[in-house]
């Protein structure tokens, strides 16, 4: 089946519009492991795949890797392994956590669940995170080309509400106005009136900006 993306068609925000308390898309649990392999690696240059190589080839390869008293892998000998095997890879010079595609784990443990992960499997986990990522992308789409959202910021902008004396509210809930001591929403109509409006008076702010600036020259030459 496979999963594809594009930005325009707003899947996840839809999704979770229609569930508010959604924290696990419905991809998360319809996609087999190879495929959400391929999507990871689609977005990533392949580096999922590539992690997954190496987490093997680690566990061939861990007995010859030395261990303090406490069981874990000495921090000098098993960063010695990194530099030989993970020049692909960034990672912290003092956790050894890898970076890049969201993985934040170091190899020896890169099947275990952090504190504030969902999955032990790192492709699970890596899916997870690389899903809501695209559904903030999806957000940011939306705000920038929905109508509404576009006509809230240039009012927003302009400051002609309290200009006219109109008292608003603003925030994660839209734009709307006092009425009666109840916060009524803008309709959409309403702020396509108030954006010409603003358009309108722009032009006669700029307008009458010209002729005071020509009567000014005219009274006081240089």
């Amino acid at each position: 089946m496979g999963f594809t993306w594009n930005v325009e068609e707003l899947k996840l925000k839809k999704e979770r519009d229609a569930h508010k308390d959604l924290q696990i898309f419905s991809v998360e649990n319809s996609l087999s492991r190879d495929e959400k392999i391929a999507f990871i690696d689609s977005r990533f240059d392949g580096q999922m795949s590539q992690l997954l190589d190496l987490y093997d080839k680690f566990q061939v390869e861990k007995d010859t890797i030395k261990k303090g008293v406490d069981g874990d892998y000495k921090f000098n000998s098993l960063k010695a392994w990194y530099t030989k095997n993970m020049s692909d890879f960034k990672y912290s010079d003092y956790g050894l956590e890898i970076w890049g595609i969201g993985c934040n784990r170091t190899i020896d443990r890169l099947m275990n669940k952090h504190a504030y992960d969902l999955y032990s499997d790192i492709v699970d986990q890596v899916f997870h995170q690389l899903i809501w990522d695209l559904y903030k992308k999806e957000n940011k789409w939306f705000k920038e080309h929905d109508e509404y959202s576009i006509l809230t910021k240039k009012l927003i902008d302009s400051n002609i509400l309290p200009f006219l004396g109109i008292e608003y509210w603003y925030g994660t809930g839209g734009i709307g106005k006092n009425v009666n001591g109840k916060t009524v929403k803008f309709t959409l109509l309403e702020l396509r009136y108030l954006s010409d409006a603003c358009d309108k008076l722009e032009e006669k702010i700029n307008r009458t900006a010209k002729i005071i600036k020509a009567d000014f020259e005219r009274t006081f030459p240089d």
